[in-house]
């Protein structure tokens, strides 16, 4: 296969992109760092963790459908620093290496890979990235594998599956721990490796052996979490929160899945039609980068329901797609980065005072919780108030929206109401709630009984998570 212009990967050009992109990384996402309600998932993350590190172990002494790989990248930043800046500062570095990878992959000159580089990094915070959402870690080794295989296409022409293919099989299973949704992109990258090698004259087979080999890499990181959960004996909760509770999930009413599908897709529409106009100008592999767009934006129905972030891992294919649409025509390069410099204006990332804001809240709701109380119950409010206090829950399901989302409800193996009530019964000293109008009502009458009857409030609080104002209240001396 014909290598392009290959100014991007000389040496010093590499590097000089390569400490760009970094530096750009920090530059757009410093504001956020030190605020400790980005988001209620990259919250419990961390302090699972936290947990860990304690010697609790997820899905038996703290519950989630998360994998595990996930909460053992938090675990390792924790173990450097429990400061949230720790998590904030990693998300940033694996943001900045899918950036730098992406312009390695498609071997264009380099303004086109310097511009789909920044584009990442500009692109994700409007798609709910800002912080240390999964798919920030996981595009890391999706778009590693992506460029361990086009690295391989000249021998795979030749019949022959170089190690760069196994290694790219073993990258996609270490990404099947951090988000499962991953597997179609990694059976596709195996696929393709397979039908190139085909083409070059490979047998039937070496083929069928070689797809083995390719199946036991990926899912040996599977199987090893597995293997230690059934010696330690809990095989049956790691079953049913990584099998069970996925299947048992339901899905919002439709309207609500229309409206989430709508604002996911919102940041998205353009990279997608630039995408397409890449491919069309394409000179080489418009098939390997088409294909893995399509099979990047099926994996988005392997799930019930959709939220803004979901939209994170169609960047990486997409940006790839674009970068020969940059190479052809560079007046373009300005364009694309106006128009994702306006996006991200938009993604209130630079709001320096409401990140203050959103601190100076927490650090007084800890100050609150400390002074009145050793146990704890959020209901609403910042998960992330567990590890920011002395006060313990009472319960392995932490989670709010496992409490209260009707989606959820028997998903843990057990009912939203039997939780609550099992919890309110060990008389939790204070608790996190909002009592106004929500659109989850579920277990909240419980709630609401209980600190009515039983409870003082103390103060009232504000969580700015996803840059939204999110009020909550602090009940107290509950008896």
């Amino acid at each position: 296969m014909a290598r392009p212009d290959r100014d991007a990967s000389t040496d010093r050009t590499g590097w000089l992109i390569a400490g760009v992109i970094l530096a750009l990384a920090f530059v757009l996402r410093a504001p956020t760092f030190g605020d400790p309600a980005l988001h209620t998932d990259e919250e419990f993350y961390f302090y699972v963790g936290q947990q860990m590190l304690d010697g609790r172990l997820p899905y038996v002494d703290i519950w989630d459908r998360k994998p595990f790989g996930l909460f053992a990248i938090y675990a390792a930043i924790a173990a450097i620093s429990r400061s949230v800046v720790a998590y904030q500062v990693a998300a940033c570095v694996s943001a900045a290496a899918t950036a730098m990878l992406l312009t390695k992959i498609v071997g264009v000159r380099w303004p086109a890979a310097l511009c789909i580089g920044g584009l990442y990094l500009v692109l994700v915070p409007p798609l709910g990235g800002f912080g240390g959402q999964a798919p920030i870690f996981y595009n890391t080794f999706i778009a590693g594998a992506a460029w361990l295989i086009v690295g391989a296409l000249p021998t795979l022409d030749k019949g022959r599956i170089p190690w760069r293919v196994y290694a790219a099989m073993g990258v996609c299973g270490l990404a099947l721990t951090i988000k499962q949704t991953v597997i179609a992109e990694a059976a596709f990258f195996g696929l393709y490796a397979l039908a190139a090698a085909r083409r070059g004259g490979m047998g039937w087979g070496r083929l069928a052996a070689t797809l083995s080999a390719f199946a036991a890499i990926g899912a040996l990181p599977w199987l090893a979490v597995g293997a230690f959960y059934a010696f330690e004996g809990h095989w049956a909760d790691y079953y049913q929160a990584m099998v069970t509770s996925n299947f048992d999930k339901g899905a919002h009413p439709l309207p609500r899945r229309i409206a989430s599908t709508t604002l996911m897709l919102k940041p998205l529409w353009l990279p997608i039609i630039a995408a397409g106009a890449g491919l069309a100008v394409a000179p080489r592999l418009r098939v390997f980068f088409g294909s893995w767009l399509l099979v990047a934006m099926a994996a988005l129905f392997l799930v019930p329901n959709f939220y803004w972030h979901y939209g994170l891992p169609l960047l990486v294919p997409a940006l790839c797609c674009m970068a020969f649409l940059f190479d052809r025509w560079p007046a373009l390069i300005v364009f694309a980065l106006g128009g994702g410099l306006w996006a991200l204006a938009h993604a209130r990332t630079f709001d320096v005072e409401l990140h203050r804001k959103a601190r100076a809240n927490m650090v007084a709701a800890a100050q609150d919780i400390d002074r009145h109380g050793r146990t704890l119950f959020v209901y609403d409010g910042p998960v992330y108030l567990y590890a920011m206090t002395r006060a313990k829950p009472l319960s392995n399901i932490v989670l709010p929206w496992h409490l209260k989302e009707k989606v959820e409800d028997g998903v843990s193996g057990r009912s939203q109401h039997a939780i609550v009530a099992e919890i309110l019964r060990r008389r939790p000293e204070t608790v996190t709630f909002h009592d106004g109008p929500q659109r989850v009502e579920g277990t909240r009458a419980m709630v609401r009984d209980y600190v009515r009857k039983r409870c003082r409030k103390i103060a009232d609080r504000t969580s700015y998570e996803s840059f939204s104002p999110r009020p909550f209240s602090i009940y107290a001396g509950c008896r």
